[in-house]
């Protein structure tokens, strides 16, 4: 029963620590009208998918601005079966 009682202490106090803090959301680098102007694409499936990879590159640190986002996804595009 103590063991039980440290964990669920230590569980809160970490809940208390994850969620005692906001965390602001990233602003994206680009938006979907922004990356269809850019590369010249229409509204469809492709460019969620682009706006997804961007968003995880982003997540990671691999691109931090705009201009690294569009080499990102023009990257994609060159690519065969994109």
């Amino acid at each position: 029963m103590v063991a039980w009682l440290r964990q669920a202490a230590w569980v809160d106090a970490l809940l208390d620590t994850i969620w005692g803090v906001a965390i602001e959301p990233t602003p994206p680098l680009l938006n979907g009208d922004e990356l269809m102007r850019a590369l010249g694409l229409a509204p469809g499936p492709l460019v969620g998918r682009l706006l997804a990879v961007i968003a995880s590159a982003q997540a990671v640190g691999e691109i931090r601005t705009s201009t690294e986002a569009l080499a990102l996804a023009r990257s994609i595009m060159s690519r065969p079966n994109v």
